[in-house]
């Protein structure tokens, strides 16, 4: 390892860079230049976590790994879409090598604005709707409808750019903050590379300008954290002033809009936090304006703060509810256990190496800075306390103008177990987890329960128009209010995350797992059991046009 950059690491932060390139080093494909990866069932040749891995060669600068990382970064960058500079997918990545560049809208990119695409985006679902309705009136059964859709969809993403269809909108600033990190840790990847890797910067940065002024793909915040340092970094590195002052502006209204509730949209979500975190050390090791590092510095603070306040050091995670989260277990999707391990060392376990891996090289760099009041609190278990906080989510597919919601988070903290709901979110991301539980089981394993909407048989990811939530933690119930608007039928579902489990612990009024009793009142009927690989959901279903439901739900150690 580079001899400069190794005096800035802790033991604990070389051992997470070391174990993730032992990883990566396995996963490398030497017959295309470009790390492999399975995600979501399906395997390829992955372009972002790729220039992760190129960032890291670089640093580790053993036999042959300078080469490797060249290799690896044209691929990167011979993969870029530059066709078309009006194209809103310009500057922008594949998710892997074999991905064709989107198709080119019929107008241009600025044709619609941000008001007119939600409108665009609105109709079509209602479309889309009445649609399968009608098939289901002519007797097409649900999985042949699903079947339809599906054509529908891939119909659509062949004949114009559909962001998270056929390109990733936040992949320019992933990668170029890649491209940013090699440049910061001195690589010398000769100038021919180096004006290449310039180009795609500047590129993405115009990409993600675009995107921060025009409001067309809202940012969440940790793209906002990312589109902040390429912008300062390419504007001190390129002498451009434009870039710099654009990274200015989007700082201080990031903090403007922090400093409202002292929280950010992505409010309790530690896949995303871990992200904040590691693109606001970048701000304070690597831009040089001092209102950028000066501004960097608070946030990464505060959200430590933010993370400390519900976080449970005996069940080692982040109480909910979540704004975005793909797993209620931050071990499975979130890079905050590898902030922790270097911070605390064998205090905290050593991280389990998951889907986030590649992003494990930028942290073992960077590091992070807790305060000690936040590191107290991550540290042992306060006592039993209810907490309350107050955040402005973000709703990605929400009417621009109209696409924050004033939101309350509460929690129950107990010493075998904690509990939080959310009130006041309009989100239609299948992301929101508004109601969280985590609970330590007799045998010293902790279980968790998680309540998620979908459309019947599909996967929870899709967005939907709209399902709200509201739910507080009281003194002795949680409590939440369902209420659907959405043109078709929905399951709402709790999902157990646990070992052991059996479809005869959910009785009528009262769901009995190891560890933790549910007594349950609600509205919503009889539930269908089913068994998953990771433990089993209750799901009820909810027919279009009802008028919502509710539960009330009192916890009970047993």
């Amino acid at each position: 390892m580079k001899s400069e950059i190794r005096a800035r690491m802790n033991d604990r932060q070389v051992w997470l860079f070391e174990e993730t390139m032992q990883r990566l080093d396995a996963q490398y494909d030497d017959t295309v230049g470009l790390l492999t990866r399975t995600f979501r069932a399906r395997t390829m040749h992955d372009i972002r976590g790729s220039s992760h891995y190129a960032l890291g060669l670089f640093v580790r600068d053993e036999e042959g790994d300078h080469a490797r990382a060249c290799r690896i970064l044209h691929k990167v960058l011979d993969a870029q879409f530059l066709s078309d500079p009006s194209a809103v997918f310009y500057g922008g990545f594949p998710f892997d090598d074999r991905q064709p560049e989107p198709p080119h809208e019929p107008f241009p990119g600025e044709h619609f604005d941000a008001v007119s695409r939600y409108d665009l985006e609105k109709w079509q679902e209602q479309i889309r709707g009445r649609f399968l309705k009608k098939l289901a009136a002519a007797g097409y059964e649900r999985e042949e409808r699903y079947r339809i859709e599906d054509m529908w969809r891939r119909s659509l993403v062949e004949t114009v750019p559909v962001v998270w269809g056929n390109f990733d909108a936040n992949w320019p600033d992933f990668i170029a903050t890649e491209l940013a990190m090699i440049l910061c840790v001195g690589a010398d990847p000769g100038p021919e590379l180096t004006q290449r890797m310039e180009a795609a910067g500047r590129a993405a940065v115009v990409n993600s300008v675009r995107r921060w002024k025009m409001h067309v793909i809202p940012m969440n915040t940790n793209v906002e954290l990312m589109h902040v340092f390429i912008c300062g970094f390419f504007g001190e590195w390129l002498k451009e002033n434009t870039f710099l002052a654009e990274a200015r502006e989007a700082a201080l209204d990031i903090r403007r809009r922090y400093e409202e509730t002292m929280s950010f949209a992505e409010y309790n979500s530690v896949t995303y936090n871990s992200v904040d975190l590691s693109a606001l050390a970048m701000w304070r090791l690597y831009l040089k304006d001092e209102t950028l590092v000066e501004t960097g510095c608070f946030l990464e603070a505060n959200l430590w703060r933010n993370i400390a306040q519900m976080y449970h050091p005996g069940l080692n995670n982040v109480c909910g509810p979540y704004s975005r989260n793909y797993d209620n277990d931050m071990a499975l999707h979130s890079m905050i256990p590898a902030f922790l391990y270097m911070v605390y060392g064998e205090e905290k376990p050593r991280p389990v190496f998951n889907v986030e891996t590649a992003g494990y090289i930028d942290l073992a760099l960077t590091g992070t800075l807790i305060p000690a009041d936040a590191l107290e609190k991550m540290r042992t278990f306060q006592g039993p306390r209810r907490e309350t906080k107050t955040f402005r989510e973000l709703m990605e597919r929400g009417c621009p103008g109209e696409d924050t919601t004033l939101c309350t988070a509460t929690a129950r903290f107990e010493e075998n177990w904690m509990v939080g709901a959310m009130q006041g979110s309009r989100n239609t991301s299948g992301q929101l987890r508004s109601l969280v539980a985590f609970w330590k089981r007799p045998d010293g394993a902790v279980d968790s329960l998680a309540l998620l909407r979908r459309m019947p048989g599909r996967q929870p990811g899709e967005h939907l128009w709209t399902v709200y939530f509201d739910g507080e933690v009281g003194e002795d119930a949680v409590i939440m209010r369902i209420r659907p608007e959405v043109d078709r039928d929905i399951e709402v579902y709790f999902d157990i995350i646990g070992k052991d489990l059996d479809p005869a612990m959910v009785q009528e009024e009262a769901w009995i797992f190891p560890g933790m009793t549910f007594l349950v009142e609600t509205d919503a009927g009889k539930p269908e059991i089913r068994r998953t690989d990771a433990g089993m959901e209750i799901v009820y279903y909810v027919p279009e046009n009802s008028p919502g439901l509710e539960f009330r739900l009192r916890l009970q150690t047993s």
